[in-house]
């Protein structure tokens, strides 16, 4: 399974190196921006785009804009207390809201555990 980890441009590096050490989420194949020339194309290979909304940029929401029209499942995370656009909520699969980085990850885990039936 490919993931594309959303760009809001704050966090991505050591979030998508605790995805790569995650029990669960290690088995996918976790791709970010440094790892690609052009986002717009890597999207159209991947199953699910894991964005952190809680600093929503511009160019985040231009790849979720991407992702819906190449219908990648949305996964939104947030934390605790962040609004959540009307138009996030709409095209997200799940919206996860976590208090910490490990929380984050564990509630990632357990939603790719019970609804996807392919990891690898």
């Amino acid at each position: 399974m490919k993931i594309y980890l959303g760009d809001n441009g704050i966090q991505n590096k050591e979030l998508h190196d605790l995805l790569v050490k995650s029990d669960v989420l290690g088995e996918c194949s976790v791709i970010y921006k440094a790892d690609i020339d052009i986002e717009k194309d890597m999207l159209k290979t991947c199953d699910v785009i894991i964005a952190d909304v809680s600093y929503p940029t511009i160019h985040l929401g231009m790849e979720l804009g991407w992702a819906d029209i190449y219908k990648v499942d949305i996964i939104c995370v947030c934390v605790k207390g962040t609004a959540i656009s009307s138009h996030l909520t709409k095209m997200s699969k799940e919206i996860v809201i976590y208090t910490d980085i490990p929380d984050m990850i564990q509630k990632l885990e357990r939603l790719f555990l019970n609804n996807y039936e392919t990891i690898v």
